[in-house]
Formats: structure tokens, sequence, C-alpha cells
């Protein structure tokens, strides 16, 4: 038996020795082999190679008779069997043709995503020492390949969501099959595993709970609020990333729309007029809007919407009379009341109104002898009237809804004449002379009586002797 390796190079395979007959002196020996092939034997019986084998291609053995001859009719046979012996000079190539494989983010760790193989051609000794390992990436361990099988499997957590993912989907593994890990032959290839995104986020938002105020005198079709730009969804692409709004109800819901339908730019349609008996209108709004996924499971969110309708004060006040006549009595006593005023403002909710006195009501004497309750509206006197010194007043009333709305009223107030004079007469006492035979009848002296009454006509007084004293002159 004889031994070579594979891809040794044409030579001297073996030196066959063979002797003549020991009673010959001189004896020339030829050599001769069956069958013909890639081997020669020389005259002096050294067996060549002549060529390099391969294992892989050639046989596995070859045996060779030969025949020496001694030139004399004598000879004999021997064999010689050559074996090649198969050395690792071939390296692994893989069996696979899919080089593109997808698998879902989230999967647990373990999940088989594929199985590489290879096969050595050096033969089963060598295959059954394929070593498999994944030499790139090594900063980003997702996955890891069994050294002895070839099976990879995820080995961290993988989530498309986040960086380098949510940017780059595509992970790509060089693979290496070793057919021995210390000194043997080596192959790579190139894999690329792609992480599907899957809709593992609900849509979150800055804020769930929003208070807003507008004047009742907001116009249908103002945008209330705008969530579109307040909320988002962490999933990587669409449509696992994208929502919409839905389910606008709550106090008052009918008075809101979202425009365009889904897009969460909340509008109003209806009238905040708070004065407005037949639209409704409340002063507060409670909404509820629901933000989710378009797509299964459909995570979602509730979002809370305080709208507060703020008065505005629209109306000013309006008095019960476009004007007002009282009348008093001269005699009145300070503080009697003499008439009350009555306004009202359309406002919702009311201010209440105060009332006031801005012009009239004096004398040179007093500046002020009206006075008018704030809140009621009623006028009182707080000085004496006198007819005699004024028989009318004009009064400027003002009513004031308390946010600077105010209306005017004129008020006359007629001052009622009263018998509170006494007649005042030009002299208060008079002596007089009177003959004796003055007849009955005789004007004494020309004596005349006369008086003035500031509240009453001469042609009304009455002229008598309540007493008196008559002086005789000896």
């Amino acid at each position: 038996m004889v031994y070579i390796l594979e891809n040794t190079p044409p030579g001297i395979v073996y030196q066959f020795h063979a002797v003549g007959s020991t009673n010959s002196t001189s004896t020339t020996l030829s050599y001769s082999w069956t069958p013909e092939g890639p081997f020669s034997v020389s005259p002096t019986g050294t067996i060549f190679s002549t060529k390099a084998f391969d294992y892989e291609n050639d046989l596995p053995s070859y045996p060779l008779k030969i025949t020496v001859n001694n030139g004399q009719g004598l000879n004999t046979t021997g064999t010689v069997i050559i074996n090649i012996i198969n050395i690792n000079d071939e390296s692994p190539y893989f069996t696979i043709a899919k080089r593109v494989f997808g698998i879902k983010e989230e999967e647990t760790i373990g999940t088989i995503v594929t199985t590489i193989t290879a096969v050595d051609p050096d033969g089963e000794l060598f295959n059954n020492s394929l070593h498999y390992s994944i030499t790139a990436p090594q900063r980003i361990p997702y996955f890891s390949i069994n050294p002895d099988n070839g099976v990879i499997q995820v080995a961290s957590r993988i989530d498309r969501d986040i960086a380098p993912l949510n940017q780059h989907a595509n992970i790509t593994l060089e693979i290496l099959a070793e057919d021995s890990p210390s000194y043997g032959q080596s192959s790579s290839i190139t894999i690329v595993i792609t992480i599907e995104d899957i809709n593992d986020h609900p849509p979150e938002c800055q804020r769930y709970v929003f208070r807003e105020q507008f004047q009742e005198t907001i116009s249908p079709g103002t945008v209330i609020v705008d969530l579109q730009n307040i909320c988002s969804d962490g999933d990587a692409v669409a449509p696992n990333n994208l929502f919409n709004f839905t389910g606008l109800s709550g106090v008052g819901s009918h008075k809101f729309a979202q425009d365009p339908p889904g897009s969460g730019r909340i509008t109003l349609v209806g009238n905040m007029d708070l004065e407005n008996k037949t639209g409704g209108a409340e002063k507060d709004y409670i909404l509820k809007i629901v933000v989710e996924d378009i797509v299964w499971p459909f995570f979602r969110n509730n979002i809370y919407i305080f709208v507060r309708v703020l008065p505005v004060n629209e109306f000013m006040p309006v008095f019960s009379s476009p004007s007002y006549v009282f009348n008093a009595s001269e005699i009145l006593a300070v503080m009697s009341e003499i008439g009350k005023v009555t306004a009202t403002d359309e406002d919702v909710p009311s201010t209440g109104i105060s009332y006031s006195i801005v012009a009239g009501g004096g004398t040179w004497d007093y500046s002020k002898i009206f006075w008018i309750d704030p809140e009621e509206g009623m006028v009182h006197i707080v000085a004496q009237l006198d007819y005699e010194e004024t028989q009318r007043y004009l009064l400027t009333v003002q009513a004031s809804d308390n946010e600077g709305g105010t209306t005017d009223v004129q008020v006359t107030v007629n001052v009622l004449e009263a018998n509170d004079e006494k007649p005042v007469c030009s002299a208060s006492s008079h002596l007089l002379e009177v003959p004796m035979d003055l007849t009955s009848g005789t004007n004494i002296n020309g004596l005349y009586i006369t008086c003035v009454d500031r509240d009453s006509s001469p042609r009304s007084f009455r002229y008598f002797i309540n007493s008196g004293i008559l002086l005789l002159d000896s």
C-alpha cells in the first residue's frame, strides 16, 4: 500500500525492489505495469506519478500490477495499491438560494429566522466539522447563529420604532462557514434580514385635557382646537403610525364638528350667543374625542376639551319708560320716596344694574335735593321742597350695567303746591286816633292794611278783628 496526498506534484511515488537469480552473474531487469494510467515505472523500478491528483475528482486508489522480467524468460508479478489521501483543500460553499429574509419586530428571543446550510467538497469528514459564525455586524447583536447547524435565531429585543431601525429596517449579516475552526478552509455569504413594523404603539398626545375660552360673539367656523399637530404615533411606518380622531361627544357636542372629518381640527358650527334662547347656548361645554389607530389592534386614547363661553357686554340697559314724571308735594318730609325708575339688561348672565343721578336736582341753596337708591332705582328727596321757589326739576338718571354700558333717562319732578305760607302784612301794628263824632262806616285816617301770601292770591284773603283795646283820652 502506497499513500500520496492529493495535490502532490508529479514525482516519485514508490521504489519497487527486485533482484535477479543468484546463479546469474549479470542480470538486467525490466519493468512493465498494468493498467496504464497516471503512473510510469522507470527501468530501475521507480514508480512515478504523472499528475497531481484531486481527491474530489479522481479515483481514490489505483492498483498497479508490476511485472519484473530478468531478460532470460523469467519474471515475477507484484501488486502495488496507490491510495490518494484526501486533504482539506476545498472551501465550503453555501447551498441556500434565498438571501433576503423578513421577521416582525418584537419577536421573542429564540425565534428562528432561517437556517444557513453549506457543503464542503472535501467530503463527509470535513462536512461534519463545519462551523458557522456571524462576522458582521458586531455592534448590534440582534441575531445569533448555532455554530453546528447554522440556525439563525433572535438574540435580543428588536424594536423597529427606535434608532437605528426606525431609519434603516434592513440588517445585513455576514455569515462565515469554516470546515475547521483553526486552520481549515472557509467561505462567507451575506444575507439581509428585513425587520417588519407592527402596530405596537398607541397614538400619544402632548396633552389630553384642553381648556379653551371664547367670547360669545365667536363666529361659526372658528377653530376651537387643532389636535393633529399635538398627537403622534411611535410606530415606524404607515399605516401603523397613522391615526384619526373619532367619536366627538359630550355636553353640547352638536355645536362642534371636525373639519375635515377625522382630522382633529375641531371647529364651531353652532351659535354661542348666550342671549339666544332658541339656540340653547350654554356657558360651559365638555367635549370628548378619541384618537385611534387606523389599523388593528386600534389603540386609542381619550382627549377631553373644556370650552367656556365668556359673556360679552353687547346690550345697553333699557329703561321701562322713555321718560318718567313724578309729582311731589312741597310738604313731603325729607327722605320721602317720590317714584321709582326701572331698567333691564338683556346680557346673559346679568351683571346687575346700578342707578345714579348725573344731572339736575339742585338749586342755588342745595346742590342735591334728590337721591336715588343705586340698587333699587327709588328716588328720594333729601331737602325740603318749596313750590314757591321751584315748581319743576329735570333730572338725568343714568343706569349702568357695571361693565361700562350706560343709558340715560329724563325724570321730571313736579312740585305740588300746598298752603304752607302765612299772610304777611306791611306793618304789624298801627296807632289810630278816632274822633268822637265820627259816623259809622267812615275810614279812619285813611288806614288800609296790605298783606301778601306766597302761596295764596290776595283775593282769597279774609280780614277780621280778632281782638283789640280802645283807649279814651280825657
